[in-house]
């Protein structure tokens, strides 16, 4: 009898909706496929805009029966779902769903919500999942999977949590050194689970985040691509200097792809019609890693890719110099994280910078050809409306109304700010009450508020400073100031 070679990787649902291809999923999906497995990736965000292109009156409801038809269809032996903090909630009513319809399949669970809660999962959730993934899921989904398929037991092996021992399992395994050994993510998978007429409502479903947006991307394909995983510093706030940590050292590490490889992953891509890149990368080396960016630009130079290119990185990260180079290569955009204008706040946020570098650095770029944004944070720890609109107004006295994108300051799990202001992983189950925390002032936003969503974004399942009403208010005060509509002329 043939063993069945099946794998549903499954992306719950979020009101926000703000991502294109993702790539954690899409290495996932490679790699399986790479060790011999069929993969069938379903992405709940894109099923629903299908349904409401449809006009369907419940798209919700009807996108998780047309996931639940697509898995009795394919029969797969593992269904793996990833979930973040900000879909938590519905990935656990995807959970439920699913092992109520699929009891004796494997169910896998991982991603940057279970690698940094997978106690509290256990504590509360045992019964809706099999395994959980804790840390870069690569190899050790694919031995998982490979000792289901060889009936071989599940014991010992590094980086996964057993539901049915009612404990963790969990034995740190060290972090992939060469990414390079990994193939490029399966893009193409995240069409395979509709039929190819509606390809092109999938393709909007992916243009509607800011990427397609950026100056030199409107009117091209364009794909995000990583040059490296990891973060060099620890801001208080931040989640990836959690999860990407060294489990065996616990330690900051980031890994750097080869410039070559970037670069060959970059003209595959360009050879199937994409023109434009995004580097996702939390912040991208240049001033701290020359060689890696000017190997990179060699390499663009020399095959005569004419693309488009844009990545975050950090205010001291580029020069005059350097800018110019970019410019060259056609990158067209970057930005960096200013939080905020205060430096006692800053300071207190475990990041130090220098504003008035800073507002150089954005200059520069204008002057160059490049369109660089400032991420700004608002509701801060003591921030109320009026401090906040002092803020904004701080920004609009720099001329930044075009050159700034806001997030609402939030307590991710198990982040120094989450020890700062006591706030555990178990307060983010949603059967947990949450009047201790909010009378300290912590707010919970509940999930999918589309007036915060879709403007913010990332806020749903999560502690914050300020109440939704606030955020709003601020919402409306951005919008009226001419702060959304960053890349008009």
């Amino acid at each position: 009898m043939k063993k069945n070679k099946k794998i549903a990787l499954l992306l719950p649902y979020y009101e926000g909706r703000n991502h294109h291809h993702f790539l954690g999923i899409g290495y996932l999906s490679a790699v399986l496929k790479q060790t011999g497995y069929d993969t069938l990736i379903i992405d709940e965000d894109a099923v629903v805009f299908v349904m409401e292109k449809r006009q369907d009156e419940t798209p919700l409801i009807s996108a998780k029966q047309y996931i639940i038809e697509k898995l009795k269809d394919y029969r797969p032996f593992v269904i793996g779902i990833s979930i973040n903090t900000a879909n938590y909630n519905k990935g656990l009513e995807l959970l439920n769903l699913v092992k109520n319809y699929f009891p004796n399949v494997q169910i896998v669970v991982g991603g940057p919500h279970i690698s940094t809660s997978w106690k509290t999962l256990l504590k509360y959730h045992k019964d809706l999942f099999d395994i959980a993934v804790v840390g870069e899921g690569e190899r050790t989904f694919v031995e998982i999977c490979n000792r289901i398929s060889s009936n071989n037991s599940l014991e010992g092996t590094n980086g996964i949590i057993l539901s049915k021992t009612g404990k963790g399992n969990y034995k740190p395994r060290s972090l992939i050194k060469n990414l390079d050994l990994l193939p490029y993510p399966d893009r193409q998978g995240f069409y395979k689970a509709f039929p190819r007429d509606i390809h092109h409502i999938i393709d909007e479903n992916y243009n509607y985040v800011f990427y397609s947006h950026l100056p030199g991307f409107r009117g091209k394909k364009y794909a995000r691509i990583v040059g490296s995983r990891g973060c060099d510093f620890s801001c208080k706030f931040c989640s990836p200097s959690i999860l990407w940590k060294d489990p065996l050292t616990g330690k900051n590490c980031r890994r750097i792809r080869d410039p070559v490889n970037i670069v060959n992953e970059i003209e595959h891509l360009f050879e199937k019609g994409y023109q434009a890149f995004y580097f996702d990368d939390p912040t991208f080396p240049f001033l701290s890693k020359p060689n890696f960016y000017k190997r990179m630009l060699l390499e663009i130079k020399k095959r005569g890719l004419r693309i488009r290119w844009a990545a975050p990185t950090r205010y001291d990260e580029l020069s005059k110099d350097i800018l110019l180079e970019l410019f060259e290569s056609g990158f067209t955009y970057t930005y960096f994280g200013l939080e905020t204008f205060q430096n006692k706040k800053l300071i207190e946020m475990g990041k130090r910078i220098d504003i008035e570098k800073s507002l150089n650095l954005v200059r520069l770029c204008k002057e160059i050809g490049i369109h660089c944004d400032v991420s700004y944070q608002i509701g801060l720890p003591g921030e109320s409306f009026d401090s906040i609109i002092s803020s904004i107004q701080w920004l609009e006295d720099q001329g930044l109304q075009k050159n700034s994108f806001f997030s609402i300051a939030a307590i991710w799990p198990e982040t120094p700010w989450a020890r700062t202001y006591g706030v555990k992983s178990d307060d983010f189950e949603p059967t947990v009450d949450k009047t201790n925390l909010e009378t300290n002032g912590l707010f919970y936003f509940n999930i999918g508020n589309p007036l915060i969503e879709r403007y913010f974004s990332n806020c749903s399942s999560n502690f914050h400073f300020i109440d939704e009403e606030t955020a709003i208010r601020v919402k409306h005060y951005l919008i009226d100031s001419g702060f959304i509509k960053r890349f008009d002329n």
